[in-house]
């Protein structure tokens, strides 16, 4: 078996494996969908529960055409399109650079041609379908302008460093090219905050004293330090509500979609302000970024051991060039990393547990809870996902073993 053919066949056998598992939580919806969990039938109207089914098992449907639709393109590129393009930016330039950039821009725009209708279909059917979108086709144009601006302006200088890298240190460009890819990682932390968040959306000062009044006793009770507090304008493109913090040092802020200040009372915000806190608290953004610098490492290390041998390029009839090893390594990659997700997501779990059991000790869990069904109904989460589809991709625990553990928590915290 030659290496293309692998190559494809580990690409059928990733996306088989991921329709079974799409199949086996749409089944399992299906299944659980006419009555509301026991736990739950106080809170949740068999109406919403239903609703949550249905946009599940819709999202879980179009991402199996999603997935099928790859496939093919994934067949293709490695049969047809990467020879030609390839060829084509040999043929135009001898500079390496020149090849690279142009070989990069080509494939973006056939990304593209795949990409935008796909999210078209998202956001303006399915979305809107259940009641969640909130953009316009123009502002959706204007999102796209944005976005391919500020790719350009970003990765093409980081591109072009990496291709120099590669054609002026033969052995060792892989470790520039890895400290030049996690200083820019580093880099955007401060830069998105401060400048790229703001091109898409409004922030605004939180400006509800109530809520400001808590947020900010909570903080000192949790012996944190955080600059300012804002408030962004998320609901010009979807009703879905959220919360995060962003930044570092003294440029830290705490964010709000104006959606969930909406949707939840003072305290509920404040419960899920103290959850976001315990992420904080314990390092778990720190603990991510340890881990990407480490595997980040590893992948750049492989990425250069591979591109040394004459018979990967010879493989996939493509030249010994740098835009065919970085284009190949990182369209391959995603096949052997699927199988590790189970492990990325039992550890997001751990973090969000120890976040919720942070948020019980320094705000009422009670309200936690409260606040967690309330963003279920609106979101249309559905309650009870299949174990092993969530056990595979969920990052947060399902609805019912999460509030078992906050009230475990809450029980453990009256003993004390």
């Amino acid at each position: 078996m030659n290496i293309i053919t692998f190559v494809i066949l580990l690409c059928l056998f990733t996306t088989v494996a991921k329709i079974l598992l799409n199949r086996r939580n749409i089944n399992y919806i299906n299944n659980h969908s006419h009555k509301v969990p026991e736990f739950f039938k106080d809170s949740i109207s068999l109406e919403e529960h239903l609703k949550s089914a249905r946009y599940t098992t819709t999202k879980l449907n179009f991402s199996n055409f999603t997935l099928i639709l790859k496939l093919a393109s994934f067949v293709l590129t490695l049969t047809f399109i990467l020879p030609a393009v390839d060829s084509l930016v040999t043929h135009k330039s001898e500079n390496s650079i020149i090849q690279g950039l142009l070989f990069f821009a080509l494939f973006s725009v056939i990304d593209s041609l795949i990409s935008i209708p796909l999210s078209l279909y998202s956001n303006f059917v399915i979305e809107e379908r259940f009641g969640f979108n909130k953009m316009t086709y123009k502002l959706f144009v204007s999102d796209l302008a944005k976005q391919t601006i500020l790719s350009a302006l970003l990765m093409t200088p980081i591109l072009a460093a990496v291709i120099y890298f590669i054609s002026e240190f033969k052995t060792t460009w892989w470790l520039w090219a890895w400290l030049l890819f996690t200083s820019f990682q580093l880099l955007l932390l401060w830069l998105y905050p401060q400048f790229i968040a703001p091109l898409f959306n409004k922030f605004s000062p939180l400006d509800d004293k109530e809520v400001l009044t808590k947020i900010r006793s909570l903080i000192k009770r949790c012996g944190l330090e955080f600059g300012e507090i804002f408030v962004m304008n998320a609901s010009l493109r979807s009703s879905h509500g959220n919360a995060y913090f962003t930044g570092f040092g003294k440029k830290k802020r705490i964010v709000f979609f104006d959606n969930i200040l909406n949707q939840l009372s003072p305290n509920e915000v404040e419960a899920v302000m103290a959850h976001e806190l315990g992420h904080y608290k314990h390092k778990h953004i720190q603990q991510m970024l340890i881990k990407f610098i480490i595997i980040s490492f590893i992948l750049s290390f492989l990425c250069g051991y591979i591109g040394k041998y004459d018979f990967f390029y010879d493989a996939f009839n493509v030249s010994k060039s740098s835009h065919s090893l970085l284009f190949l390594f990182s369209l391959i990659l995603p096949l052997f990393l699927f199988w590790v997700t189970p492990l990325s997501s039992y550890f997001s779990r751990k973090n969000e547990y120890q976040a919720d059991k942070f948020a019980v000790t320094y705000s009422r869990g009670e309200d936690l809870i409260s606040a967690l069904i309330s963003l279920y109904k609106k979101n249309s989460n559905f309650l009870l996902p299949e174990p092993i589809y969530s056990k595979f991709y969920y990052s947060h625990p399902p609805a019912v073993e999460r509030i078992k553990y906050i009230e475990s928590q809450i029980k453990e915290s009256l003993k004390n």
